[in-house]
């Protein structure tokens, strides 16, 4: 999926579905940052990318 994303073909309109779905989670995502106290922290990162490690760290 990475690399469909990096190339940029979720802003194709051939690509519409692939848009809704990489867009479902992170809305998702949204929905529940607002509902919880104390806000955690959302990363966002791709599969061992450098932000990964937050994900792994513990």
């Amino acid at each position: 999926t990475y690399s469909w994303k990096k190339a940029s073909y979720q802003d194709l309109p051939d690509h519409e579905n692939f848009h809704q779905l990489l867009q479902a989670p992170v809305e998702d995502a949204q929905d529940i940052l607002q509902n919880r106290f104390p806000m955690p922290q959302y990363v966002v990162t791709e599969h061992m990318g450098s932000q990964a490690r937050f994900l792994l760290s513990k």
